[in-house]
């Protein structure tokens, strides 16, 4: 298939996109054949063929398309994250982003992702395919299998591959300066979703600590109460007694003592 579309980032429609990572499985992409067995004059069946390879064609369009916005989603997910935890270390200070951090991360990932489409459309020309053409009916195929009517499709997800490859090498040829470029629209379409983010993490943070001072509070005012307990033992144990056997009433008079000390330190 002859490309001569012009590199035109997808991102221009990421302000749609959903922030969450999307699977990126290219072997998942299925682009449905049509098979019509039923016997048809020439010219019916012409236009049925002709029909056939245009359906085709808009199938591996949208199968393309969901590619790389799935590619997409998956960088502004990546990127969000490190947005995030950037700006959770240096919000309310005069630190900006580190924008070149990001860049280099957005430059492995798109490598990353180039190398795995490549990778599956050679396992698929060269192992998957030859196997697949050798077996011309398998109706007993298991979710693994392939025979000869799987041959198109293969053919169209290595097509799928291809284009997401082309896509990141169209992004990698505007050099660093337009790299940088991408990083900082990935960063603007994610920037606003990150600062909720941290201040949602700083809200929780917030709640533990004011949580934790209550408990430590209860903890400080039940360790004084028993300081104060003991100290009134103490100190009534220093008195001198000439019966060891303490009479009910002194043990009341005690009691009361050591309520009376602890709500007066209260």
């Amino acid at each position: 298939m002859t490309h001569q579309r012009e590199f035109e980032p997808t991102l221009i429609r990421g302000e749609h996109s959903a922030l969450e990572p999307t699977p990126l499985k290219t072997e998942e992409v299925i682009v449905t054949g049509y098979d019509i067995n039923v016997e048809q004059p020439a010219q019916q069946k012409e236009e049925t063929e002709e029909y056939k390879a245009l359906k085709a064609q808009e199938l591996l369009e949208e199968a393309i398309q969901s590619e790389l916005h799935a590619l997409d989603g998956w960088l502004l997910f990546k990127v969000k994250g490190e947005v995030v935890a950037q700006l959770y270390t240096t919000l309310g200070t005069d630190v900006g982003l580190n924008i070149s951090s990001i860049q280099n991360l957005v430059s492995a990932e798109l490598e990353s992702e180039k190398a795995k489409n490549a990778e599956q459309a050679e396992r698929i020309m060269e192992e998957i395919i030859p196997v697949a053409a050798m077996i011309p009916r398998n109706p007993f195929k298991g979710a693994d299998g392939y025979w000869v009517e799987d041959i198109d499709n293969l053919q169209r997800r290595v097509e799928v591959n291809k284009e997401v490859v082309s896509y990141i090498e169209a992004v990698e040829a505007t050099g660093e300066e337009g790299l940088y470029d991408f990083t900082e629209n990935l960063i603007k379409l994610t920037h606003q979703k990150a600062r909720e983010e941290v201040i949602g993490i700083f809200r929780e943070e917030k709640t533990r600590l004011e949580n934790r001072d209550i408990e430590n509070q209860a903890r400080i005012e039940e360790l004084q109460d028993t300081i104060i307990i003991l100290k009134a033992e103490v100190e009534f144990a220093k008195e001198p007694r000439v019966d060891a056997n303490i009479a009910p009433n002194t043990l009341d008079l005690i009691s009361e003592l050591t309520h009376a000390a602890k709500s007066f330190a209260r």
